[in-house]
C-alpha cells in the first residue's frame, strides 16, 4: 500500500519477480542513464520508472523517490553491503587465521626458544606461548567486530520527515523508519541531519585497524625472533 495506490497480488508478484531477476545488463542501463543526467540515485529512479511502465505498474512511478533524499538510499545500500561483507567474509577469514594460529600454538607449545625483552635476549619461552599471545589479542578485537551492527537512517532531506509528515501527518514515521531500517539488518539511527553520520562505520573500521595492528605485531615479532 502506497498512499492511495493499492497493489493486488498479481501486481505484487510481477514487481517482486522483476526485482529478483536483475542482471549486469540492467546495471549497464543504469550507468547509461547516469552518464546522461550525472546523478547516480536519480539514474536508479529513472531505471525503475522505465521498468514500471513495462510491468504496467506506472501508477507507482510518482512514489519511487517520494520522501527520500539520496542519502536515504545510499546509506542503506552501503550499510547492507558492508554488514554482509563483515559477517560473511571478514569475520569468517579472521576467525580462520586465529584458529590456525591457535593450532600452531598447540603444536609448538613445548618448543623452547629464547625470549626477548627490551630488544635483548631474556629468559626462555616457547614458540607456542608466543603465538597464542597474538591469537588471544586478535580474538579480543574480533569479538567486538562480530557484535558490531552497522547503522542506517530513513528520515528525509534534513532528518525531520518533512515530506512524510506533511502528506501523512497521522502516520508514526519514527516507528516506520525504525522498523524498516531494522528489517534490513541495520541499527536505526533516528536523530540525523541529511546524512547518516557514519559513527558506527568509523568505529567498525577502528576495530579492523586494531585487529590489523595485532597481525603487524605478529609479523614483526616473527621477523625479530628469526633474526
Amino acid at each position: 500500500f502506497l498512499g492511495t495506490v493499492r497493489l493486488n497480488e498479481a501486481e505484487k508478484g510481477r514487481l517482486l519477480d522483476w526485482s529478483k531477476s536483475l542482471t549486469n545488463k540492467n546495471l549497464q542501463r543504469v550507468k547509461e542513464i547516469e552518464e546522461e543526467i550525472k546523478h547516480d540515485v536519480k539514474a536508479v529512479e529513472y531505471f525503475i520508472r522505465e521498468n514500471l511502465k513495462k510491468l504496467k505498474l506506472q501508477k507507482l512511478s510518482v512514489w519511487v523517490h517520494w520522501g527520500l533524499t539520496s542519502e536515504d538510499v545510499n546509506n542503506l545500500a552501503y550499510g547492507i553491503l558492508l554488514q554482509e561483507f563483515k559477517d560473511k567474509v571478514l569475520v569468517k577469514q579472521e576467525t580462520e587465521v586465529i584458529k590456525k594460529l591457535a593450532e600452531m600454538a598447540g603444536k609448538y607449545k613445548a618448543v623452547a626458544m629464547p625470549g626477548r625483552t627490551h630488544g635483548q635476549l631474556a629468559v626462555p619461552t616457547t614458540a607456542g606461548k608466543e603465538l597464542v599471545v597474538f591469537a588471544s589479542r586478535a580474538n579480543f578485537w574480533l569479538e567486538k567486530l562480530k557484535n558490531l551492527k552497522l547503522s542506517g537512517k530513513l528520515n528525509g532531506a534534513v532528518g525531520n520527515f518533512n515530506a512524510q509528515a506533511k502528506l501523512y501527518p497521522k502516520k508514526n514515521w519514527l516507528d516506520f523508519s525504525c522498523k524498516f531500517v531494522a528489517g534490513l539488518g541495520l541499527e536505526p539511527v533516528m536523530v540525523t541531519t541529511q546524512i547518516e553520520p557514519g559513527d558506527r562505520l568509523a568505529f567498525g573500521l577502528d576495530l579492523v585497524r586494531g585487529l590489523n595492528n595485532v597481525w603487524l605485531n605478529l609479523a614483526r615479532d616473527c621477523w625479530l625472533y628469526i633474526a
